[in-house]
C-alpha cells in the first residue's frame, strides 16, 4: 500500500520560514533606524506652558515637526533643523515669557486712532521691561505695570507718571538690595518724565522690597526691625574684619532672611526647633576693592562667624565679592567764615586844580559858541532882512569899531 502524499509544510520548512521572516523583520527595522528615523534634539526646556502653546503654533503654523517632553515643558525638533528652527522663532513675533514687547508694531495699521496707538506703545513697552527683568540670573518672573498720565498744555494739570514691578525670583536666590536698586533705576530710566521714588518693586508674595524716600516710605514694625536687624549685624561684621585685616577698604552687607524665603525646608525646621537664638538666617557678603588672598578670606571668614554667630547648618552665608564702595556719608564742611578787608578812607580827597579853564570848561564854552552860531543862522535863514535894516545895522556896527579904536572902516 503506498504512502500518502505529504500535504503543507513539514516541521522543519515552517522552523526555516518563522527564521527567514524574523531575520527579514529585524533588518528592515535596523534599516529603518539607522536611514530612515529622525533624530531629534532638544529646541527649548523648562519652558511655561504659555510659551510652548505659543512656540508649538508657531511650529504647526510652519509645518516643522516637533515633540514634546516633560508634560509639555520640553520642545524637541529634527536634530538637522535645530539652528533654523530657533533662529526663526526668535525672528518670530511669539511673546516670548507671556509678554508683547515692540514686535506689536510690526504690523501697523492705519486705522487706529492715536489712544489705541499709546495703549499697544505702552504694553510694548511693559513687555519689553518685563523681559529685561527676566533676562537677569535669579529672576523667574517679572511684569510691569505703568501708569503714564496724559500729557496737559496747564501746569497745575500735570501728574507723574508712576511704575509698579512685581519680580519674583527663584527659589533660594532672594533679590539683594544692590539688585532691586539697579531694577528701579531701569524702569526709572526707561519711562520719561518717571522719578525714582514713583517705582515700587515688589516681590511673589506682595511685600514692598525696593526702597523709598523718607517722606514716602512705608514704615512698617517688620520693616523697621529687619532694617535695625541688618544694620547691627552689619556694623559687628565690619568691626570683625577691620581687626583682622588692618587697612583694607571695604563694605559689609547684610541680609535677613526668613525661612519662607529661602526656601528650605531644613532650614525651616531648624528654626522653628525651641531654644533656637534666632529664627532668621544672615547672609553677609565682603565687597572689597581688590581681591584678597585665601589666608585673609579664610581670617575675615572666622572672624566675622565669631562676630555675628555664623550657623551653617541654619543656612547662613558669606561671600566675597569685588565691586565698588560705597563711601560713608561725610559730614558737610565747615565754611569759616570770610575775613573782609577794610579799606580805610582817605584822610582828604583831592580836587583837581587848574590855573585856566580845565578841559571840561573848553568843551562847555565850544558847544555855547557852537549853539549860538548855530541860531544865528537858522534866523537869518528864515527871515531875509529888509535894505532899511541892513543899513541901520551896518551902520551900528561902524559905531561899535570907532568906539573900539578901529581906524581902518570901510563904506
Amino acid at each position: 500500500m503506498a504512502d500518502p502524499a505529504p500535504s503543507g509544510f513539514s516541521q522543519r520548512q515552517r522552523r526555516v520560514f518563522v527564521v527567514v521572516f524574523g531575520v527579514v523583520c529585524a533588518a528592515l527595522a535596523l534599516g529603518y533606524y539607522l536611514f530612515l528615523l529622525t533624530d531629534y534634539a532638544v529646541l527649548y526646556t523648562g519652558l511655561k506652558p504659555s510659551d510652548a502653546a505659543a512656540i508649538v503654533a508657531e511650529l504647526d503654523t510652519k509645518g516643522i515637526s516637533h515633540r514634546l517632553r516633560d508634560d509639555g515643558t520640553t520642545i524637541l525638533v529634527p536634530t538637522d533643523q535645530t539652528d533654523t528652527v530657533r533662529l526663526a522663532v526668535a525672528g518670530s513675533d511669539i511673546p516670548m515669557k507671556g509678554a508683547v514687547g515692540f514686535e506689536l508694531f510690526n504690523k501697523s495699521d492705519m486705522g487706529l486712532t492715536d489712544f489705541a496707538q499709546k495703549i499697544n506703545y505702552q504694553r510694548a513697552l511693559q513687555g519689553e521691561l518685563a523681559r529685561t527683568i527676566m533676562s537677569m540670573e535669579g529672576i523667574d518672573s517679572a511684569r510691569v505695570h505703568l501708569a503714564i498720565p496724559e500729557r496737559s498744555l496747564y501746569r497745575g494739570d500735570h501728574a507723574t507718571p508712576k511704575a509698579a514691578v512685581e519680580v519674583v525670583a527663584k527659589i533660594g536666590r532672594p533679590l539683594t538690595p544692590d539688585r532691586v536698586a539697579g531694577i528701579q533705576q531701569l524702569i526709572a530710566s526707561a519711562v520719561p518724565d518717571l522719578p525714582l521714588s514713583e517705582v515700587s518693586i515688589l516681590d511673589g508674595d506682595g511685600r514692598i522690597i525696593s526702597t523709598a524716600p523718607v517722606s514716602q516710605a512705608v514704615t512698617t514694625p517688620e520693616l523697621e526691625e529687619r532694617a535695625a536687624t541688618q544694620a547691627y549685624y552689619s556694623a559687628r561684621a565690619k568691626a570683625a574684619v577691620a581687626a583682622q585685616v588692618p587697612g583694607l577698604k571695604f563694605d559689609v552687607r547684610t541680609l535677613v532672611l526668613t525661612p519662607f524665603e529661602s526656601g528650605d525646608a531644613a532650614v525651616q525646621a531648624v528654626a522653628d526647633r525651641p531654644g533656637t537664638e534666632r529664627n532668621f538666617q544672615l547672609r553677609v557678603t565682603v565687597v572689597t576693592l581688590t581681591a584678597l588672598s585665601e589666608e585673609e578670606q579664610a581670617r575675615a571668614r572666622d572672624a566675622v562667624a565669631r562676630a555675628v554667630g555664623l550657623d551653617v547648618g541654619r543656612g547662613d552665608a558669606i561671600s566675597f565679592e569685588l565691586g565698588p564702595i560705597q563711601p560713608p556719608a561725610a559730614a558737610p564742611p565747615r565754611i569759616a567764615p570770610r575775613s573782609v578787608a577794610t579799606v580805610p578812607p582817605p584822610a582828604s580827597i583831592a580836587l583837581p586844580q587848574s590855573g585856566g579853564l580845565d578841559t571840561l570848561g573848553w568843551v562847555t564854552g565850544l558847544c555855547l559858541v557852537l549853539a549860538t552860531l548855530g541860531f544865528v543862522l537858522m534866523r537869518a535863514r528864515r527871515s531875509d532882512l529888509s535894505h532899511e535894516d541892513r543899513a541901520a545895522f551896518i551902520e551900528r556896527l561902524r559905531a561899535e569899531l570907532r568906539s573900539n579904536g578901529s581906524s581902518d572902516v570901510r563904506a
